[in-house]
């Protein structure tokens, strides 16, 4: 399966910083996602939409609710030393917010 991107506007007006994922890592947020705030739910169903393979479309564009929630799923992971190369740079991103342009 291919990369998800998570698109994060945390420096308007310069381009959103996206961030590609593998699927096999991004599987990790989408399996925390499930139970958490509406803005996990709503991370979780673009994940889930992904996964489907509904459409071509594999960004998700990260709100400012969505990317907290986003940074304490990946604070979770980190704290049990799951944090694979892949999602650092996620983690690093998602703890900027984002500025409304």
């Amino acid at each position: 399966m291919d990369d998800v991107i998570f698109s994060l506007d945390t420096h308007p007006p310069s381009p959103p910083r996206l961030v590609a994922v593998p699927w096999v890592d991004a599987s990790e947020i989408f399996g925390r996602a499930r139970a958490n705030s509406l803005a996990a739910r709503k991370l979780h169903k673009n994940l889930e939409r992904i996964h489907r393979g509904d459409g071509a479309d594999r960004e998700i564009v990260v709100d400012e609710d969505m990317r907290q929630a986003l940074l304490l799923i990946l604070v979770g992971i980190e704290a049990e030393g799951l944090l694979l190369t892949a999602l650092v740079e996620l983690r690093e991103a998602a703890g900027t917010p984002i500025i409304s342009g």
